[in-house]
């Protein structure tokens, strides 16, 4: 999913695509859910844990949550012609409400089930939206359109894309692309992070704001005219903050976790090299043993002249081992590199729009971030 400068029309061409595949979506769905908030007062919160999915979520003038879905409910599997329907390991999902929170889950111990699946979702527009942050390894992507509420998205590899936002917006992503457009100006705070993609940031002309920006090895760029967005660039040092939310626990929390991942990988070379050392060190004794025999039957035949016991010599020979041959050590993966840890060099570039206003944060570190303004 590129995300590319629109125009006017080209941006409502856009979003008459994105909502060209929900219904695609919806109209091939083998099931629908309905549910209600138990306060329909009150702004509701959709809470979202489908890893590997595609999800599309859509607010629209209604009071229900609809889910439409290729999964079957939990409970509610098909029937084969025969009757039967499966209790096992079969990919399927569970909705539950809860004070006012609704949560859609993936169930069952494998979470590889969810792979391929899509989920087109439709709120109220005041919903506030919450996707887990193990969704998405498979590279799924996260479409929310529409909504009024805040949101808060987490994402290993797929992009993900915002579109008509007015809450606050907090989205952390280890490899995907961010696009978040508002279509008011933010009176909230905004914190867009990703680990490897870019972040493409669209606000309106008059949105007044405080930015901080920063990036590794992405450029940072924008098009509001210098007048409106006074800023200014420091190079960061060991004091480069790759921040998300605030203190940038999430983001160190996700390096510390690759770092695990590297160690891991790291310790199964160790060990394959173990394995095949200790592969290779049995051949050549099994050779050794085979060329032991041989050397022994030979002395044997030496000794004795008899036709009977070269007979029974020459048995000996035929049936001793061959020796092996010696394997080939194995190739042995190299372990992944950790990431680099975020706190060492980069640049940051901090600056007010209009004045200053809302809390707006930034953070690549190696992607392009860009601040666009939209008309």
């Amino acid at each position: 999913m590129k995300f590319r400068s629109l125009s006017r029309f080209s941006l409502l061409v856009a979003a008459l695509a994105l909502l060209a595949p929900l219904a695609r979506a919806e109209d091939e769905a083998v099931n629908k859910t309905t549910v209600r908030f138990s306060d329909a007062a009150k702004p509701g919160t959709l809470r979202v844990d489908l890893p590997f999915a595609d999800i599309r979520i859509t607010g629209a003038d209604t009071d229900t949550v609809t889910i439409a879905t290729t999964m079957p409910e939990k409970g509610k599997g098909a029937v084969d012609e025969d009757g039967f329907r499966r209790l096992d390991d079969e990919a399927t999902f569970e909705v539950a409400e809860k004070n006012n929170v609704i949560t859609v889950a993936l169930t069952g111990q494998d979470r590889w089930h969810g792979h391929g699946a899509d989920f087109v979702i439709t709120v109220p527009r005041r919903t506030n939206i919450v996707v887990e942050g193990e969704n998405n390894h498979g590279g799924g992507d996260v479409v929310i359109a529409g909504v009024e509420g805040d949101v808060d998205v987490s994402s290993m590899n797929g992009d993900v894309e915002l579109r008509d936002l007015v809450g606050a917006a907090v989205v952390n992503s280890m490899n995907g692309e961010i696009l978040a457009h508002y279509k008011a100006a933010p009176a909230k705070p905004v914190s867009l992070v990703s680990m490897n993609g870019e972040i493409d940031l669209r606000l309106p002309a008059d949105t007044k704001a405080n930015l901080k920006m920063s990036s590794f090895h992405g450029s940072i760029r924008t098009n509001f005219p210098g007048d409106v967005l006074k800023s200014k660039t420091e190079s960061a040092g060991r004091g480069f903050s790759f921040t998300g939310r605030g203190d940038s626990d999430e983001i160190r929390a996700a390096a510390r976790e690759a770092a695990r991942h590297a160690q891991a990988a790291a310790e199964a070379a160790r060990e394959s090299r173990e394995h095949a050392r200790e592969n290779l060190t049995a051949a050549k004794e099994k050779a050794r043993d085979a060329a032991r025999i041989a050397t022994e039957v030979s002395e044997k035949v030496t000794r004795e002249v008899s036709r009977e016991i070269a007979r029974e010599v020459r048995a000996a020979v035929a049936a001793a081992p061959e020796a092996p041959e010696t394997p080939e050590t194995p190739r042995v993966a190299r372990a992944p590199r950790p990431p680099r840890v975020p706190g060492f060099g980069g640049k940051t570039v901090s600056g007010a729009l209009n004045g200053g206003g809302v809390d707006i944060t930034l953070s690549s570190m190696n992607g392009t971030i860009t601040v666009r303004q939209i008309k």
